[in-house]
């Protein structure tokens, strides 16, 4: 299960990405050549980085590759570098999931208020990423407090 989800994990960080690239060269070459660009391609390299940011989050997130202060871990060893280890991956796990609810409760208002976003598109369909981002970041936390921190993951 965990190569799948790194599959599907790497495939849409790599088509955003790729999609990224794509419209900024399709900006250029219709910005030289036709003398004017494309209205849509900007908000949506927006939205695209928005995406692209959260879900490389989630990325670092379950390669325990986020940022960290992590000077009480590498000074203390056993017991209480353990109990440091899960103290702190639980705390980033309730508030990455008090972040997916608030986001959750963002996605929901604008679905009910029928919000329109970039490009005319619904605004919640842009945010979705949000709930699901920190939803997704809460897990890996959750999952990380009961595996052993190693030198490289100490948390």
């Amino acid at each position: 299960m965990d190569k799948v989800l790194y599959f599907i994990e790497s495939a849409v960080l790599t088509v955003l990405l790729l999609t990224l690239i794509a419209l900024g060269m399709a900006q250029i070459v219709s910005r030289d050549l036709l003398e004017s660009g494309f209205e849509w391609a900007e908000p949506l390299q927006r939205v695209v980085v928005f995406w692209l940011g959260l879900f490389g989050a989630v990325a670092a997130a379950r390669a325990s590759r986020h940022i960290r202060i992590d000077l009480l871990p590498r000074m203390l060893h056993g017991v209480k570098a353990r109990a440091i280890h899960v103290v702190s991956c639980l705390f980033t796990c309730a508030v990455s999931a008090l972040l997916c609810w608030h986001a959750g409760r963002l996605v929901w208002f604008d679905f009910q208020d029928q919000t329109t976003g970039v490009l005319g598109w619904p605004a919640w369909i842009v945010g979705l990423i949000l709930p699901v981002s920190f939803g997704a970041i809460a897990l890996c936390y959750l999952v990380a407090s009961f595996k052993r921190p190693t030198q490289e993951s100490k948390a």
